[in-house]
């Protein structure tokens, strides 16, 4: 697998990232600021969050 660059990717590595990153997502999250937050909640729930004063709401 290579990028669209064409510089070899080690998929391997990525997949281990990947799996690491998951299996701690509550660290992950609790030292992300507010747009990795957002982010990773973004991809968790398909709809989209709206975030107001009183809470939040997907659309």
């Amino acid at each position: 697998m290579t990028t669209s660059v064409g510089s070899p990717v080690n998929l391997e590595k990525l997949l281990d990232r990947a799996v690491n990153a998951l299996s701690s997502i509550d660290g992950v999250y609790t030292r992300s600021d507010t747009n990795q937050k957002r982010e990773i909640i973004g991809s968790i729930y398909s709809e989209k969050l709206v975030f107001s004063e009183s809470g939040y709401r997907t659309t």
